[in-house]
């Protein structure tokens, strides 16, 4: 792993002790991954994203985020 990629551990970013979320389905669930890195390798296919919150209230650079699921899901139909 990459010295500036946190572990995550109970729902915690270790070394920035920056909460992690984890939403599956539209719900906030527990991350079932020991690791950032163990979620990419094991997860089932699919179109992910992360994402910083301002201040709590809204996503920084949300329509990047959007915009990236959607090409990513295009590529995704087309493979």
């Amino acid at each position: 792993a990459e010295e500036d990629e946190a572990e995550i551990y109970e729902g915690e970013a270790v070394e920035d002790k920056r909460p992690l979320v984890f939403v599956h389905n539209g719900a906030r669930a527990p991350f079932p991954y020991e690791t950032a890195e163990d979620f990419l390798l094991m997860g089932k296919r699919g179109a992910y994203t992360t994402a910083r919150s301002v201040d709590g209230r809204a996503v920084f650079e949300f329509e990047a985020h959007v915009e990236r699921l959607i090409k990513s899901v295009r590529l995704m139909m087309e493979a």
